[in-house]
């Protein structure tokens, strides 16, 4: 009720991530930035001098999210024959594995250097902790145990 527009508009975006799956979108670009926009709207939770880095930090969180998440579930979601935007590589992992690290490193790039715009001064240490050491090192495991 205190956000309409917001809750509006990821509405919309679960809506459109719901039709590219259903479609059975192999464009993981598509079905990732629908996730990143969802999370850039929860990021970007007011209008400020914050907005615009906060909404990039939110929109590649969500791209990490979704890629890591299809990643992780290709095997499963192959046997169960549900949507995974991976699915063409189920047969060339390493190709896949290659191409999920160049997408993951690329939004990682992108939520430092907007964090770093942010200019914290307090808490940065449990910020980079959190961001650096436990999403990136969850990150490597889960594409390491990917393509066994």
């Amino acid at each position: 009720e205190k956000y309409p527009e917001k809750a509006e508009y990821i509405k919309q975006q679960l809506l459109n991530l719901r039709e590219l799956e259903n479609e059975k979108s192999k464009s993981i670009d598509r079905v990732s930035n629908t996730f990143g926009n969802l999370m850039a709207e929860i990021f970007a939770y007011k209008e400020d001098e914050f907005e615009k880095d906060l909404r990039q930090i939110g929109f590649n969180i969500g791209k990490y999210i979704y890629l890591l998440d299809a990643y992780e579930d290709l095997e499963k979601d192959y046997k169960k024959g549900r949507y995974n935007p991976f699915i063409g590589y189920i047969d060339r992992r390493e190709e896949l594995k290659v191409r999920v690290d160049k997408l993951i490193s690329m939004t990682f790039g992108m939520v430092g250097r907007r964090i770093d715009n942010l200019n914290l001064k307090t808490n940065t240490a449990i910020i980079e902790n959190i961001v650096y050491s436990g999403v990136y090192l969850r990150y490597q495991n889960i594409l390491e145990e990917g393509i066994k």
